[in-house]
C-alpha cells in the first residue's frame, strides 16, 4: 500500500483494504486527510463544555446555551424547540445546481434555529450538555440516566458522583475514571466492582484497598500488602484524608511516584477480539479505536458505545448505531454520513440536530421528517432523483464524504 499525503498536515497516512471496502459500500471516495485531522475537524465543530447565558429567540426566556448571543441564527429553549409554534421547513430552500452544496448548506446553517443545549428528558439539569434522562445534575457532559451528579464526562447510570470520566453504574464515587459498578470510592482508574477503595488502579472485585494496583478480589490492602481489618483502618485513619493538605499529598503521590511502583498494562482491553487501541470493552475487530464499549467492525473511533461498522465517529451512544461515517454526537442512527447531534434516524447525510427522521440531506433542526433537502420537503420520487445529483456535484467539487467545513 502506498501512503497518501494528508492535505491538512502533509503527513503520510495509509488507506487500508478494509478502509477501501467500507468506502465502496457507502459510495465514498478515499479521504484526503489523515484520521487524526479528520477527527480534529469534527471535534472543532462541536462545542461541548462552553456554556452561555442568553435569551431564547422565540419566547425571550433566559436560558443556558452552548451558543453565545453573537451567533447569526436563532437559538430556542427546550420547550420552544420541541414545541409546535414554529416550523423548521419554513427555513427551507430549493437546491441551486449552479452553486456548490457547501455554500447552500452554510446559508441554511446561518438562519436555521438551533436547540440551545442538547439535553433531553432531564429534570433540574439545565447546565448539562449532550445529555439524556438526567436528574439533579450539574455540569455533566455526554452523560445519560444519572442522578445527583456533577462535573462528569461521558458516563452513564451513576448516582451521587463527582469529578469523573467514563464511569458506569457507580454510586458515591469521586475522581474516578474508566471505572464501573463501584461504590464509595475515591480516585480509581480502570476498576470494576470495587467498594471503599482509594487511589488505586486496575482492581477487580476489591474492598477497602488503598494505593493498590492489579489486585483481584482482595480486601484490606495498602500498596498491595495485606493488613488485618484493625490494622487497615488504623493506618487509614493516620492518613487523615479529611485534611485538604493530606488529601492533596496523597493525590500527588497517586499521580506520580505510585505509578512507578507497579507494572501497568500496555493497553486496557476487556473481553475484546482483534482490537487495536485502548480502553476497549466487549468489542471485536476494532482498528485505531479508543474509549469504546460493545462495538464491532469500527475504525478511527473515539468514545463510542454500541456502534457497528462505523468509521471516523466520535461520541456515539447511548443507543445502537450502524454503518456511519464522519459522525459526532449521534445516537441510534443507521446509514448516516457527515452528521452532528442526530438521534434515532436513518439515511441522514450532512445533517445537524435532526431527530427521529430518515432520508434527509443537508437539513438542520428537523424532527420526525422524511425526504427533505436543505429543509425543503420533497416527495419520495423527487428526493431519490435530486439526491444523487447533489452527490455527483459534491464529488466533482472534491467534498463528498468530508465533514462540515
Amino acid at each position: 500500500m502506498n501512503p497518501s499525503q494528508c492535505k491538512t498536515c502533509s503527513q503520510p497516512f495509509l488507506v487500508t483494504n478494509e478502509d477501501k471496502a467500507f468506502y465502496a459500500k457507502l459510495n465514498l471516495p478515499q479521504p484526503s486527510a489523515c484520521p487524526q485531522c479528520r477527527s480534529r475537524r469534527r471535534l472543532a465543530y462541536r462545542n461541548e463544555q462552553n456554556l452561555y447565558k442568553r435569551k431564547c429567540d422565540l419566547c425571550s426566556k433566559k436560558i443556558v446555551s452552548i451558543y453565545s448571543e453573537d451567533k447569526p441564527y436563532p437559538v430556542y429553549c427546550q420547550k420552544c424547540f420541541w414545541g409546535d409554534s414554529w416550523d423548521p421547513l419554513e427555513y427551507g430552500k430549493s437546491f441551486d445546481k449552479e452553486k456548490p452544496f457547501s455554500d447552500q448548506f452554510e446559508e441554511l446553517m446561518a438562519k436555521a434555529p438551533r436547540l440551545a443545549i442538547v439535553n433531553k428528558q432531564s429534570e433540574n439539569s439545565d447546565y448539562c450538555n449532550y445529555s439524556f434522562a438526567n436528574k439533579n445534575c450539574y455540569l455533566t457532559f455526554g452523560n445519560h440516566y444519572e442522578e445527583d451528579c456533577m462535573y462528569g464526562h461521558y458516563s452513564t447510570k451513576n448516582s451521587s458522583c463527582m469529578d469523573y470520566l467514563q464511569l458506569y453504574k457507580s454510586e458515591l464515587c469521586y475522581g474516578c475514571v474508566f471505572t464501573k459498578n463501584s461504590y464509595r470510592s475515591i480516585y480509581l482508574g480502570h476498576c470494576d466492582n470495587c467498594q471503599e477503595c482509594l487511589f488505586s488502579v486496575d482492581l477487580k472485585g476489591c474492598k477497602n484497598c488503598l494505593f493498590c494496583s492489579n489486585l483481584r478480589h482482595k480486601e484490606f490492602h495498602i500498596l498491595n500488602e495485606p493488613y488485618s481489618k484493625e490494622e487497615y483502618f488504623k493506618k487509614l485513619k493516620e492518613y487523615e484524608f479529611s485534611n485538604y493538605d493530606n488529601f492533596e499529598k496523597a493525590a500527588n503521590f497517586y499521580e506520580g511516584e505510585f505509578r512507578t511502583k507497579f507494572p501497568v498494562r500496555s493497553v486496557y482491553q476487556s473481553n475484546c477480539e482483534n482490537c487495536q487501541g485502548s480502553n476497549l470493552e466487549n468489542s471485536r475487530n476494532m482498528r485505531y479505536c479508543f474509549d469504546c464499549a460493545e462495538c464491532e467492525d469500527c475504525a478511527y473511533g473515539f468514545q463510542m458505545d454500541e456502534s457497528y461498522d462505523c468509521m471516523d465517529s466520535n461520541c456515539m451512544g447511548y443507543d445502537r448505531s450502524e454503518v456511519c461515517y464522519q459522525t459526532i454526537g449521534c445516537s441510534g442512527i443507521t446509514s448516516c454520513i457527515a452528521c452532528d447531534s442526530c438521534w434515532h434516524g436513518s439515511d441522514l447525510m450532512y445533517c445537524n440536530l435532526c431527530f427521529s427522521s430518515k432520508n434527509l440531506f443537508g437539513c438542520i433542526g428537523l424532527n420526525k421528517k422524511q425526504y427533505c433537502i436543505l429543509n425543503k420537503q420533497y416527495t419520495k420520487e423527487e428526493y431519490e432523483t435530486l439526491m444523487p445529483q447533489i452527490i455527483e456535484q459534491m464529488k466533482k467539487e472534491g467534498v463528498w464524504g468530508e465533514f462540515f467545513r
